[in-house]
């Protein structure tokens, strides 16, 4: 059989393999440069192995960071709301001039899946949010002296309801973490009625709870 002839992978020059058709260098050298060239692939190639496990690693690890993220700015921009409808605390009814913080209705650790909803946060002291023991039955009556019994209802058992799950991959979960960002800059500058329909208005935007 007839072997045609090559292109050696090293110097590009014309060759016909002697004993093999799966010869690809012409000669001992590059044969030579040839094996240098093989090792620094398999070096390279190990090297994006690594740092591809690392990126897979890094997407494991980093959620939890980009959810506390967000929680805090939609925690900012429930402060905002109440800042501008109300000047006390949702639990004690005193006043809250700086330092307050965003209080959860229903404990995110036992639900998630209405964390991040606007209703389910106002703001409070943070002696009532952390440390008092009345905290619940407080928050509960705050709801309904300034607002309803039937919004009480709605944010106590109703957002479970209607929101039983929410699944965000991470980068939903920054693109709504850059949206709340500039809706906590330019709050100032949006026209709000009251409270209650600002939380309406803002969970829309922010897309979680359509």
């Amino acid at each position: 059989m007839k072997i045609k002839p090559k292109k050696c992978r090293v110097c590009k020059e014309q060759f016909t393999p002697k004993r093999v058709t799966t010869e690809v260098v012409c000669s001992l050298s590059c044969s030579l440069e040839y094996a240098k060239g093989k090792t620094k692939q398999k070096q390279a190639d190990k090297i994006k192995k690594i740092n591809k496990e690392v990126r897979e690693q890094k997407k494991k690890l980093y959620p939890k960071k980009h959810k506390a993220l967000l929680q805090d700015q939609i925690n900012l921009l429930a402060r905002k709301i109440d800042a501008k409808f109300y000047t006390t605390c949702i639990d004690c009814e005193r006043s809250i001039i700086k330092g307050s913080h965003g209080a959860h209705r229903n404990n995110v650790g036992g639900n998630e899946n209405i964390r991040f909803n606007l209703h389910n946060i106002h703001a409070s002291t943070s002696y009532c949010n952390q440390f008092n023991t009345e905290h619940k039955p407080d928050y509960d009556k705050g709801l309904k002296s300034r607002y309803s019994e039937e919004y009480y209802n709605y944010v106590r058992y109703e957002l479970n309801l209607l929101y039983p799950v929410i699944k965000l991959s991470t980068k939903e979960i920054d693109d709504k973490l850059k949206i709340v960002r500039k809706l906590n800059r330019d709050f100032n500058k949006t026209i709000l009625v009251d409270a209650k329909s600002a939380r309406d208005m803002f969970n829309k935007i922010i897309g979680i709870y359509n």
